[in-house]
C-alpha cells in the first residue's frame, strides 16, 4: 500500500504540461521531535565530535512547476529525500525522510498579474514580483534504524502535516530563477516502533513515546528552469 501512494506522488510530480518549470533544491533542516529526543536524552547518548545529531540533518529535492493562468498563485509538486543521523560510541540512530509536498506559492504584491511570463520578465521591483508566501501539505513517509553492537534494527512509517514559508524569487533570466526560502513544517503521529526498547529505557510511559510529533525548520535554495522558454535559446 505504501509503494502504491509513493508510486502515485511520483508519477503526478512528473506529469508534464506546455508551460513546465523543473526546480532542484537543497537545504538544511532542523529536526524537532520531542518524544524521541527525550528517549535518547535519557539513553544518555553521547555525541562524538564532528558528528551531526539526529535534529540536524540536509535535505535534496526535485518538484515541478504550474500556475493559474490568470492570478499569480503557483504550484510547485515536490520530491525530497532528508536524512538525520545521530551517532555514538554506542549507538547509531538514523531517520530517513521521503517528502511529498505539494507546495502552494502565492505573490501577495503581484496577485493580479496575469502574464504567463517568468518573473525576469516581470515588471516592477524584484520584491514585488518575487516575493511570495508558501502553503505546503506534506506526506512523509520515514525509515528509522537503530544499530548497536547486537545487529541493527529497521522500520518505517508514514506521517501527514503541513508547511508555512516565505521566499524570494531573484530571476537571473527567463530560462533560470534561483529562490531563497525558509519554510516551518508540522507533521503528526510518525511513529519509531520499539525505540524504547532499543535505548532500554524501563519507565511506565516510555513506549508511548515511540510516537512523536515533529517539527521541521528548513533553509533552503532552489533553482529552477523554465524549458518552455527553451525556443528562446535556440533550444527544441
Amino acid at each position: 500500500m505504501k509503494n502504491s501512494i509513493f508510486t502515485f506522488l511520483l508519477a503526478l510530480l512528473f506529469t508534464t504540461s506546455s508551460y513546465s518549470q523543473i526546480g532542484f533544491s537543497i537545504a538544511y533542516k532542523d529536526l524537532s521531535a520531542n518524544n524521541w529526543e527525550n528517549l535518547i536524552a535519557n539513553y544518555n547518548v553521547s555525541v562524538e565530535n564532528g558528528v551531526s545529531p539526529l535534529r540536524e540533518g540536509t535535505d535534496f529535492a526535485l518538484d515541478y512547476w504550474f500556475r493559474l493562468k490568470k492570478r499569480r498563485v503557483e504550484f510547485h509538486p515536490e520530491l525530497s529525500y532528508s536524512r538525520f543521523i545521530r551517532n555514538s560510541s554506542e549507538v547509531e540512530l538514523k531517520s530517513g525522510m521521503i517528502n511529498f509536498s505539494f507546495h502552494t506559492n502565492i505573490y501577495p504584491f503581484d496577485f493580479g498579474e496575469d502574464c504567463n511570463c517568468p518573473t525576469f520578465s516581470k515588471g516592477g521591483s524584484f520584491v514585488e514580483k518575487g516575493l511570495f508566501l508558501q502553503v505546503s501539505p506534506a506526506v512523509s513517509y520515514l525509515n528509522n534504524s537503530f544499530k548497536d553492537d547486537s545487529g541493527e534494527e529497521k522500520n518505517s512509517d508514514l506521517a501527514y502535516g503541513i508547511g508555512l514559508g516565505v521566499g524570494l524569487d531573484f530571476g537571473l533570466s527567463d530560462f533560470i530563477t534561483i529562490t531563497p526560502m525558509i519554510r516551518y513544517s508540522y507533521m503528526v503521529d510518525a511513529e519509531w516502533k520499539d525505540l524504547d526498547q532499543h535505548l532500554n529505557i524501563d519507565a511506565p510511559d516510555a513506549a508511548n513515546k515511540n510516537v512523536t510529533n515533529f517539527s521541521t525548520l528548513y533553509f533552503g535554495l532552489r533553482l529552477g528552469f523554465r524549458f518552455d522558454e527553451r525556443n528562446k535559446y535556440g533550444y527544441r
